[in-house]
């Protein structure tokens, strides 16, 4: 194991951007596998009993394709998708039309791959699975991270900007400086369509959660004492945002985590796939 460089490689992003404590390293440019095998996934679902619940299929399917999130380019970006979130992010300093690509490109495949399911809760929920309002919101969350992610590695802005945008992120309340106005519609957004005010409550806890673990990763890439490998693995389940992204596509197509997370073998398993 190498010493530390990044915390953890944030979901849905092309693994030769980041991460050199594990040796993963994509100098090719070839397309970023987070590698985690879909049986191991389903062995883990059937151990807490997910596939009872009333949603589990669909939050089943969720974590299988989610966790094995092969980003490739053969993927088509919907150029729509890519302007929209581009229209938002623009108000964010920083942000790249990289961050409105790998979002539209990683957040597609996820959504491709758990549409049936989506569809069948569709009458419970009234969500449709198509709806562009609910695909480009969960589009900027993609990007949000990815551009809080760079925000941390590459210094794209200010450390005093960055403490403001974290405290507004994990408040849900505007940024107290100029330049990020996007913050605050996002969070506006999604406390609009949340289907449980309970999963908009818990994507803040998630964000602060994830910011931490940026800041943590970033402090230890320059400290003169490294990390044991439990404290990297730690916070490297915090950083590669998982959790955000199960709990946003919760939020938005109402998937009910929010009674799945008060089971403890449940939060223990999307832990352990976090961290494999």
């Amino acid at each position: 194991v190498k010493g530390p460089v990044d915390s953890g490689v944030t979901v849905c992003r092309r693994v030769d951007q980041v991460d050199g404590d594990l040796g993963v390293l994509d100098p090719a440019g070839s397309a970023g596998v987070l590698a985690l095998h879909a049986d191991c996934c389903g062995a883990l679902l059937q151990v807490t009993g997910l596939v009872d619940h009333e949603h589990g299929r669909v939050v089943a399917q969720v974590l299988d394709h989610v966790g094995p999130q092969v980003v490739t380019d053969r993927i088509g970006v919907p150029l729509r998708a890519v302007q929209q979130v581009l229209e938002w992010g623009r108000s964010l300093t920083g942000f790249a039309d990289e961050h409105a690509v790998e979002a539209v490109r990683g957040g597609q495949y996820i959504l491709q791959r758990i549409h049936p399911s989506l569809r069948g809760t569709s009458a419970r929920t009234g969500r449709d699975p198509q709806d562009e309002t609910l695909i480009v919101t969960f589009y900027r969350e993609l990007a949000l991270l990815f551009w809080l992610d760079d925000c941390n590695d590459l210094g794209l802005i200010s450390p005093e900007q960055l403490a403001a945008v974290e405290q507004a992120l994990g408040q849900g309340v505007p940024c107290a400086l100029p330049g990020f106005e996007g913050c605050a519609v996002l969070r506006a957004s999604l406390a609009t369509l949340a289907y449980d005010r309970r999963d908009y409550a818990q994507l803040l806890d998630d964000t602060r959660c994830y910011s931490a673990a940026l800041r943590a990763g970033h402090a230890q890439a320059v400290a003169a004492e490294r990390w044991s490998y439990a404290e990297y693995l730690h916070n490297g389940i915090d950083s590669i945002a998982y959790a955000n992204v199960f709990c946003c596509l919760s939020l938005l197509w109402g998937l009910d985590m929010a009674t799945l997370r008060a089971r403890p073998a449940f939060r223990q398993v999307l832990r352990l796939i976090s961290a494999i």
